[in-house]
């Protein structure tokens, strides 16, 4: 326990059998979770590819061992969480030929709540004056 904050260690499970894409991409990673347990809310999750992942056999494509995830969210208020970084590092092959490269890094802060009584017409303003750079 990290204060809220439980840690959970994960492994390949070689009986599930994933029923998608991105369940076929966990079900190769070994990494951790952080865990609100108040919350029942996901903080983090951190994970590397330990095996090559092959989509229909590798005829489909692949990804190559060693690809990273991480993914950190947090509340902002009011039990209200949301993502403030994702970064994607994998590699691998799109039917043989063609190679494809997940390189990315988004990272989101300075959470701010808005007015309760905010209308459509200042809420637009806001936005139009944080494309320009004042705030």
């Amino acid at each position: 326990m990290q204060g809220n904050l439980a840690r959970l260690s994960f492994t390949p499970n070689p009986n599930y059998d994933p029923s998608g894409r991105e369940a076929e991409v966990l079900h190769h990673m070994e990494g951790n979770l952080l865990v609100d347990v108040k919350q029942k809310r996901l903080a983090e999750i951190d994970g590397t590819l330990q095996t090559s992942v092959k989509f229909a056999g590798g005829l489909l494509g692949h990804l190559d061992k060693g690809g990273t995830f991480l993914v950190k969210q947090r509340e902002v208020g009011s039990g209200s969480w949301l993502m403030e970084l994702l970064n994607v590092n994998m590699n691998g092959k799109v039917l043989f030929f063609k190679t494809i490269a997940v390189h990315q890094k988004e990272s989101d802060s300075d959470f701010q709540p808005l007015p309760a009584d905010l209308t459509v017409e200042r809420a637009v303003e806001m936005l139009l004056q944080g494309q320009n750079g004042n705030k």
